[in-house]
């Protein structure tokens, strides 16, 4: 399409749901249908999120949880054609102009050239074995526009009683789980996010399309700090160390399946258990290799979010 504005892009975008029998639904409503069906979200920048789901009110709580979601379309369908009726959808909102993200779409498109640009395969291996072997030697990029952004935001979380306990997390999982981080900060392959106030969570730590570690408040304020990992490396780590560290949990439901089916949550009210876990013999290389799978699969779909003052007080 020539000369035709984001506005005018969206109001064809919306007509063409339309045509495709999708009802608008408000956003902030949990009243969902346990149903199977489609929806299209409407993310910032007039980017839209195409999806399918077997219970539609569950995965849209999977992405409130991480995306803003400005506007949302709902359409029920049956689970036999679901999928070809997404691929339609998304074939014909991209045919119109509209930007469209869709998991399955970003995981056929992704080219592992990107990072092994930045980081050599030789540089993964040793890495893998050993955080510290490898020197990120990336200049950080300066993100003005993202500084000026949550400038008052960081100022909040910085007044919080836990965040230089956050902050020390933070440290402990981009220094020994994530590599080079200087580099895929730069190029939006993960990020930091200060989740909105209210939200039950001081930090959240992202790769590719799944949150990969987050610091949560439990009820009386206490933090609880968790990764995301591989599930049968959490419970070889967990058979060791668990006499040392007893409040360490693990949560085997994940909301994200970007890095595979066999992951899970596992997490501490002591960050002391989450520093023997990243560090344990068989959890740490497991955690590593998991996380720089995501990296290699390209941009984090929510780069605008980073706060770089963030990753100042620890690279």
């Amino acid at each position: 399409m020539e000369d035709v504005s984001p506005v005018e892009v969206e109001g064809v975008v919306e007509e063409l749901l339309r045509r495709f029998r999708f009802e608008p639904a408000d956003p902030s409503s949990r009243a969902q249908p346990d149903s199977s069906g489609l929806y299209v979200l409407g993310l910032a920048d007039g980017v839209v999120y195409v999806g399918e789901a077997g219970n539609l009110r569950k995965r849209l709580e999977e992405h409130r949880r991480q995306k803003a979601i400005l506007k949302l379309w709902l359409r029920l369908e049956p689970a036999k054609t679901r999928k070809t009726v997404e691929t339609d959808v998304i074939q014909a909102v991209e045919g119109v102009g509209g930007s469209v993200f869709n998991i399955d779409k970003a995981r056929r498109s992704v080219s592992f050239a990107v990072f092994d640009e930045t980081m050599s395969r030789e540089q993964q291996a040793l890495w893998l074995r050993d955080p510290a072997s490898v020197h990120d030697s990336a200049i950080r990029a300066p993100f003005g526009i993202e500084r000026v952004r949550f400038e008052k935001t960081f100022r909040r979380f910085l007044a919080q009683p836990h965040a230089a306990q956050a902050l020390e997390f933070l440290r402990l999982f981009t220094m020994t789980c994530l590599p080079a981080p200087k580099a895929i900060e730069a190029r939006n392959m993960g990020v930091s996010c200060l989740p909105a106030t209210g939200s039950g969570a001081l930090l959240r730590v992202n790769v590719y399309q799944q949150e990969v570690a987050a610091v949560l408040l439990l009820e009386g304020g206490r933090p609880f700090y968790y990764v995301q990992g591989p599930t049968l490396s959490m419970r070889r780590a967990l058979s060791r160390i668990m006499s040392r560290h007893a409040e360490l949990e693990l949560y085997p439901e994940v909301w994200y399946r970007a890095g595979g089916p066999d992951q899970g949550r596992i997490g501490s009210t002591r960050l002391r258990d989450l520093e023997a876990l990243v560090t344990d013999e068989v959890f740490g290389p497991a955690l590593r290799e998991f996380n720089l799978s995501l990296v290699r699969r390209g941009g984090c779909l929510w780069g605008k979010s980073h706060c770089p003052q963030m990753l100042d007080q620890i690279i």
